[in-house]
């Protein structure tokens, strides 16, 4: 099937609620090798550029339910048998009077946020990818340079559009010492350092959806369509898509300053300034493209050792800044896209998707960067999605 005929699937057989009001997804949460069903509301956050992904379930109060969700108890929650999240459990609760129970929760990195490295020999000179894996263990074991597995388990069974070859960093010379994190001390939250680590490197990190590894890496945009999200008047396939410009905290240009670190003898006047500029459009004063006017702005940073450097951290101030440039949310109803067949594709991040919208005139490819799936008896099933343009460079 090609692509323009992929499209058509998609607009003709759009998702639609049950007409009976069921959920059209089976949601299960596993503790141990105990299952719990009966869970009439949830929130479940899958994203790229957080450090931890999150949960909040509620079902009816029942004892025996209380007794098993205990706080710091693992956690696994699937949709139709694809596990989306793998953590542990933060905090529970008993409503009285509405006769319920609630637990939430982060996945695995949420022991990453807040945990402490665990000592502090035995760093200098490893790999990035050796860094990342010691800072993370036991809570993940693999470190992968790749989301192609993710994506592919993250979609479920449903129909799974045509990747190209990963971005490939095994070119990565970056090493764990003073000239990408500065000094290490004590108390220094494991998360803190991977994302110092992977941002020097402007890389991001984050974790799978079924808790098997940490992914360092960029989005793919060599990938083909996966999602069509449309609105206006040739129909509809979201129930709601909200589209933003904003350089409110942007820069047309942006100047790093920095020096060498000196030394005994060389300090002072002695000491070499190195300075890195980032351009955001083509002028000389960075205008020509997001900007109509000049805005400018200098920042003190840490040692540099050079131009080279001073420009590189510039760089990826300005790709930071600019992650907001152009954002979209959009609302679509149940957790997937009926694509080809009959069993829908879940949505899942780091996949691609053509967004229409007639009013805008718009007809583009979006990366989507962060999924919140959403459920309530007898409300129905929601997913809440976050996409950037594609080509849209990220750093942690």
């Amino acid at each position: 099937m090609g692509l323009s005929g992929i499209f058509d699937t998609i607009r003709n057989a759009a998702p639609r609620p049950p007409a009976d009001g069921t959920n059209a997804h089976v949601v299960t949460v596993t503790l141990g090798d105990r299952q719990i069903d009966g869970w009439i509301d949830y929130e479940i956050l899958n994203t790229m550029i957080q450090p931890a992904d999150g949960f909040q379930l509620t079902r009816p109060f029942n004892l025996d339910a209380w007794k098993l969700c205990r706080p710091d108890e693992a956690i696994k929650v699937a949709i139709d048998g694809t596990v989306i999240l793998d953590g542990f459990i933060d905090d529970r609760s008993r409503d009285a009077k509405e006769g319920t129970m609630e637990i939430a929760g982060r996945d695995k990195s949420g022991r990453l946020v807040q945990e402490s490295i665990p000592n502090l020999s035995g760093w200098d000179g490893l790999q990035l990818t050796d860094a990342v894996k010691k800072l993370a263990s036991p809570w993940y074991t693999s470190v992968a340079l790749s989301n192609a597995r993710n994506r592919a388990v993250a979609r479920g069974k449903g129909y799974k559009a045509a990747a190209g070859s990963e971005p490939a960093f095994f070119q990565i010379k970056g090493k764990f010492d003073d000239d990408h994190i500065g000094r290490l001390d004590p108390g220094e939250m494991r998360w803190t350092v991977i994302e110092q680590l992977c941002s020097s490197a402007g890389l991001l990190c984050y974790s799978s959806a079924d808790g098997r590894e940490l992914v360092i890496g960029a989005p793919n945009y060599s990938q083909a369509i996966q999602y069509v999200f449309r609105h206006g008047a040739t129909g509809s396939t979201v129930k709601n898509m909200t589209y933003r410009e904003s350089i409110r905290d942007a820069y047309a240009m942006i100047e790093v300053h920095g020096a060498s670190a000196g030394t005994d003898d060389n300090y002072g006047d002695n000491v070499t300034t190195y300075i890195g500029i980032a351009k955001d459009g083509p002028n000389a004063d960075g205008t020509g493209n997001h900007f109509l006017r000049p805005k400018r702005i200098v920042m003190a940073q840490r040692a540099q050792k050079g131009d080279g450097e001073a420009n590189r951290a510039a760089a990826i101030e300005m790709k930071r800044r600019n992650f907001a440039l152009r954002q979209l949310t959009v609302d679509t109803p149940l957790h997937g896209q009926v694509v080809a067949g009959k069993i829908p594709t879940l949505f899942a991040v780091d996949t691609l998707a053509r967004v229409i919208d007639d009013d805008l005139e718009m007809d583009e490819p979006w990366l989507n960067y962060a999924c919140s799936f959403k459920g309530s008896r007898p409300g129905g099933e929601t997913t809440n999605m976050m996409l950037v343009p594609k080509g849209t460079e990220f750093v942690t």
